[in-house]
């Protein structure tokens, strides 16, 4: 079996979990903030159970093997280009990949799709980039 699928079982069985976790909290407070009546909206959670576990478990498998391949170590160097590359490279493909696939599932046209990404990706791409940001001591 090649190194590559060491460990996506346990991932997809992580992602397939906390995808939709996370969707049921995040519902659950809004309603009780927005001291809402209405109910969870479960096919929404069961999406991102199917994004989570399907999808992004193995995007994010393989960009983890793929970035420890193209900069090995654990040196603070490597650290700091992995989490550089990270933030360049797979923060955009990720953030466009959720709300694409997640999008897509609701079954919205290819127009919706596109203005849910336009609007939404950049700055939820740019708050990432200045929350994560690594600032000296």
């Amino acid at each position: 079996m090649p190194r590559w699928y060491s460990g996506l079982g346990r991932s997809m069985l992580a992602y397939t979990l906390l995808y939709p976790s996370a969707n049921i909290v995040q519902q659950s407070y809004a309603l009780k903030k927005s001291h809402s009546e209405k109910s969870l909206d479960w096919p929404q959670a069961g999406r991102f159970m199917l994004y989570g576990g399907l999808f992004h478990s193995v995007l994010s498998h393989t960009w983890m093997f793929a970035a420890t391949k193209w900069i090995p170590g654990a040196d603070p160097k490597a650290l700091a280009l992995k989490v550089i590359a990270d933030q360049i490279i797979f923060a955009p493909a990720a953030l466009s990949s959720f709300y694409i696939g997640l999008t897509a599932l609701e079954f919205k046209s290819t127009d919706e799709i596109y203005h849910e990404w336009r609007t939404k990706m950049p700055k939820t791409w740019a708050v990432s980039r200045t929350k994560n940001t690594v600032k000296p001591a």
